[in-house]
């Protein structure tokens, strides 16, 4: 049985659907929008400022916010540093 990883399924969605709105976050008359291929780089940018700090693979990061796209950015980036 093949395992599956939230990082590969967002690199798949990444490539094939790069334009293709990933995420939306209303809040009161304000509308966010974000594609994947946005996420994939805000991702990696992320990334690079973790890693430049000493972050390695596999430490552990708190992230403190409320639930919006903004979640996103900091929850995505250590599930890719494996690829």
């Amino acid at each position: 049985m093949s395992q599956i990883v939230l990082a590969d399924a967002l690199l798949h969605a990444e490539r094939l659907f790069a334009r293709k709105e990933a995420a939306v976050n209303r809040w009161g008359a304000d509308t966010t929008r974000m594609t994947y291929g946005e996420l994939g780089a805000r991702c990696r940018r992320l990334m690079g400022v973790l890693r430049q700090r000493g972050i390695k693979r596999k430490d552990r990061i708190t992230v403190l916010s409320t639930i919006t796209i903004a979640i996103s950015k900091p929850i995505s980036p250590p599930l890719r540093w494996g690829r």
